[in-house]
């Protein structure tokens, strides 16, 4: 019986246990160096404490039989951390994608609380018969339900990634719905237990690594890709290259003496922004320097080049102050980068030719 006990335990806890560990060693020793992103996650990883507490206190009291109220107490607390959890990944997710966060996202976890609520009273979701054995409500699927509707989220958002030309991003969350979609089948058909808390500790875990090593390729002002990318996908997808965009902003260094490197920072996101928007699936803006971008447009087609070239004169036409620079693929993209690099330069003396008529 003690050596039953113990091994079940083990399959309870080893995943998630290890998983945690790792994400606390991580928080810890990071903590210096990406505070912002350390802060994100630290109260998800209170929250797979609280979890891993609550399911062993669960599995004692479900092996013992127990029918008390602080049984019920347990599991629900269990439930709607698991869901809370979820809600937070995503929301994360949310706000590296598409740079805000929907309130509506609350709405499952809010609707699946006020369910497991009906516990208390009534067998609409579950209770736990004389004999301590669980039973399931016609409502007993809630959890189940608010966890579809925020794996349907993660599925827009990789699209949103897919679209922006986050590749990667859009497989660490394909992967992490795969394994969240396995995780439950293995605990609903073979009444396997750890299985899916397991999953979510190792879901987190990953995306707190996915998004520290994008650190080391995205722009930490901007949110742009850094030069050190534009060199290595240029290297890349050099048979790919159909085109490349140079652009310069115009007044950074004016907004940075007269008005401070506040504006300045400001002026550069808001044109990082609207850069953003403009672009068609498949290109990609790097922040190559203090004042300068680059977009590599990948696979495009003349058509879609000349779309391309139409957003950027929308985007200055919206106030965002920029010269830029077109060249179609030549030779190679060095080549390519310097033509587009000359045209730049032409269209910012031909614009301050004009400004000074």
């Amino acid at each position: 019986m003690y050596i039953q006990t113990m091994a079940d335990l083990i399959q309870l806890n080893f995943l998630p246990v290890v998983a945690t560990l790792f994400m606390g060693f991580f928080l810890v020793i990071n903590k210096k160096y990406e505070p912002t992103l350390t802060a994100l996650f630290k109260a998800m990883f209170f929250l797979l404490i609280v979890l891993i507490i609550t399911d062993n206190t669960d599995y004692y009291m479900y092996d013992a039989g127990s029918t008390y109220i602080l049984h019920q107490a347990i599991a629900v607390i269990g439930f709607n951390v698991r869901i809370l959890i979820l809600l937070r990944l995503v929301t994360i997710m949310d706000h590296n994608i598409t740079g805000r966060i929907r309130k509506v996202a609350v709405l499952p976890m809010v609707l699946n609380f006020c369910i497991l609520m009906l516990s208390f009273k009534t067998h609409l979701v579950f209770w736990y018969d004389e004999s301590g054995v669980y039973q399931r409500g016609p409502l007993g699927y809630s959890s189940h339900i608010a966890m579809a509707a925020y794996l349907i989220y993660g599925i827009f958002l990789a699209r949103a990634a897919s679209r922006k030309g986050q590749k990667n991003e859009c497989y660490i969350i394909a992967i992490e719905e795969i394994l969240c979609v396995f995780g439950t089948l293995a605990e609903l058909n073979y009444n396997v237990r750890g299985i899916l808390i397991g999953v979510i500790a190792l879901n987190i875990t990953f995306y707190y690594l996915y998004l520290h090593i994008c650190k080391f390729y995205t722009d930490p002002l901007t949110g742009a890709l850094n030069r050190a990318s534009f060199y290595a996908d240029m290297q890349q997808y050099a048979a790919k290259i159909t085109a490349i965009y140079s652009i310069d902003l115009n007044g950074l260094k004016q907004a940075n003496d007269t008005q401070g490197h506040q504006a300045g920072d400001a002026l550069l996101k808001n044109t990082t922004t609207l850069l953003q928007k403009a672009l068609l699936p498949h290109c990609y803006l790097y922040r190559t320097g203090g004042d300068e971008f680059v977009i590599l447009c990948i696979g495009l087609g003349r058509m879609q080049i000349g779309q391309m070239t139409s957003r950027l004169f929308d985007a200055q036409k919206k106030g965002c102050n920029f010269a830029f620079g077109m060249s179609e693929l030549v030779e190679n993209p060095h080549k390519t980068f310097k033509l587009a690099d000359d045209a730049m330069y032409l269209n910012k003396c031909n614009m301050k030719a004009r400004r000074a008529q």
